[in-house]
């Protein structure tokens, strides 16, 4: 009465075909574009030796705040360098920059500067710990 149904081999290389595909596209990492101009987010960078970093840069009036952390589960080298940059028609061009090291499980380094309130800044900090560079940017809100 009832009539079996056979797969046939198209059937059977079509669901090959779509269990391969989904094997693949699940596991494809993703990544956020630390260069994007969102304007609201600080950057975060975590590192294999499970040590994390933050930079932001606020403005107040004429004043920009500058600050970058670093947080490490073990005690070991960290630097930073910050560049407070102007975007022009051209990119972004660097007009201060700031440096420090320190070796221990945190650091926390912050720095101001007066600016022009008709321009437009970003913080890049090039940030090492344990002799593994990430390089983070921070948008002005």
């Amino acid at each position: 009465m009832h009539k079996e149904i056979k797969p046939t081999r198209i059937a059977c290389f079509f669901v090959a075909i779509i269990m391969i595909c989904s094997t693949l596209f699940s596991a494809i990492p993703t990544y956020a574009n630390t260069e994007s101009d969102f304007g609201t987010q600080d950057s975060i960078a975590v590192y294999s030796n499970s040590a994390t970093s933050t930079c932001s840069i606020s403005v107040s009036g004429i004043t920009a705040t500058c600050t970058v952390r670093v947080k490490s589960p073990k005690s070991q080298l960290a630097k930073v360098t910050m560049e407070m940059q102007k975007k022009k028609s051209s990119g972004y061009k660097t007009v201060e920059t700031w440096s420090s090291s320190k070796t221990g499980t945190s650091l926390y380094f912050s720095k101001k500067r007066n600016i022009n309130i008709l321009c437009t800044y970003r913080l890049k900090a090039t940030i090492t710990v344990g002799g593994e560079t990430h390089i983070l940017y921070a948008y002005q809100k």
